[in-house]
């Protein structure tokens, strides 16, 4: 009897709370329903990129005879998102790659394609030792050797909770080794980018950023997190520091450099995009370092982005391009009595008493 009623009584009425959440912000913008016309138009679509991830394969293949050149077309198909589409062909090309590491020849000591190798094999899932570096030339050794004793110094430095000091640097100087080969690349094939196309890469090639970071990284521990997120974000008085030191840099050094064949410097790329005299072009770049001046006064003002003992490092760096490159003298390759006397006062005569 029990069991009937039970089986016959209503269910419990739930009361349900509910958010009381807005109206959706799209509305019914994604409702939409397709045409005849429309399928047609999707299988058309469809076909055209199956044509494509079939082009892109038969190119994947036909590079496998030239590791350097597949290397960097895997990097190229990774780099544009799309490297999903060719899990299985990128991991025989690779696997392939790793099995004939030691043998080689087509890498040679390319320092780009060294890297290159070791990242998308590592990235991979295949062991490779850091020891890679016996692939490198004799003269790169010594120099990859330090950078490596450098930040494991860093590593040692730091505690654990800020091990992103590490990290940010390690980026930084990742960044730094990218723009050299960038200017390498132009030297080499006689390019002369545009000013603006110039701008982006010769900020980094400063090597103020870097300098910056580890700027801050002695600083301790008034450098927190959200110093080095600043930082990251190409802030206004990071563009600015690096516009002055970079400017100045090139005013004083081209023609020394032009003459034993160097990269352009933002003086030939003005020159040839606007079509006016080296006098016009140091005119318009005197103007700008005038402007980033006034920008780091600016940033300097309170309420500032970060802690003023910090922001001071970056106007020392501007204010040490002021001197070395001062009346467009490069007294940094050319070191006369002036910049010895200014590295005498500062770190070998005694201050009086």
């Amino acid at each position: 009897m029990s069991t009937d009623q039970s089986a016959s009584s209503p269910a419990p009425k739930t009361n349900r709370r509910t958010a009381n959440y807005h109206p959706s912000t799209w509305g019914n913008s994604f409702i939409v329903s397709n045409s005849p016309d429309d399928e047609k138009i999707l299988v058309h679509k469809d076909q055209q990129l199956e044509d494509l991830k079939e082009e892109v394969r038969r190119e994947l293949i036909a590079a496998a005879s030239n590791s350097s050149e597949q290397l960097k077309f895997i990097d190229a198909v990774q780099r544009l998102g799309v490297a999903y589409h060719f899990e299985k062909e990128i991991e025989k090309a690779l696997g392939n790659t790793f099995d004939n590491y030691h043998d080689t020849d087509d890498i040679n000591d390319d320092l780009y394609d060294v890297a290159l190798q070791f990242r998308l094999l590592r990235q991979q899932g295949f062991y490779i030792s850091c020891g890679g570096i016996h692939r490198l030339p004799e003269y790169m050794k010594t120099c990859y050797q330090a950078v490596l004793d450098f930040y494991r110094e860093i590593e040692e430095m730091e505690n654990i909770e800020r091990q992103f000091c590490v990290h940010h640097a390690k980026d930084a100087m990742k960044s730094l080794v990218q723009t050299y080969w960038v200017e390498a690349r132009w030297l080499h094939e006689k390019y002369i980018p545009t000013v603006e196309e110039y701008t982006r890469v010769a900020l980094v090639s400063i090597a103020l950023p870097v300098f910056t970071i580890i700027s801050f990284i002695c600083m301790g521990e008034v450098a927190t997190k959200e110093v080095f997120d600043w930082v990251l974000q190409n802030p206004k008085m990071v563009r600015a520091s690096a516009t002055v030191y970079r400017l100045m840099d090139d005013m004083a050094s081209h023609k020394f450099e032009q003459e034993r064949g160097h990269t352009p410097s933002s003086i030939e790329c003005y020159l040839k995009q606007h079509g006016v005299s080296e006098q016009q072009a140091y005119d318009e770049f005197h103007k700008q370092i005038e402007n980033a001046w006034k920008d780091m006064n600016e940033e300097c003002l309170k309420p500032t982005a970060v802690p003023m003992l910090l922001l001071s490092r970056l106007l020392n760096f501007a204010r040490a391009a002021d001197v070395i490159y001062k009346d467009q003298k490069d007294m940094f390759t050319h070191s006369g009595e002036v910049m010895k006397t200014n590295i005498r006062m500062l770190l070998i005569d005694p201050m009086p008493i």
